[in-house]
């Protein structure tokens, strides 16, 4: 299985992380629909041409 990285804020994580601590399973419904919303702006940055195949690679592995 492969992973994909996408770095969050750090104010982010801290919220993400108490939730899912409280809740988990409704943490990580939020955490799934953060990664479904970057996951989907990047592919259309990348499906309308404004980046590169290898960008859109690393920007999902958490490369600059």
């Amino acid at each position: 299985m492969s992973k994909v990285l996408i770095p969050l804020p750090e104010d982010l994580e801290q919220v993400l992380q108490s939730m899912i601590e409280r809740d988990p399973d409704k943490g990580t419904e939020q955490l799934k629909a953060g990664f479904e919303a970057r996951l989907t702006e990047l592919y259309r940055q990348w499906q309308a041409l404004r980046s590169s195949t290898s960008r859109f690679a690393g920007l999902l592995s958490g490369s600059p």
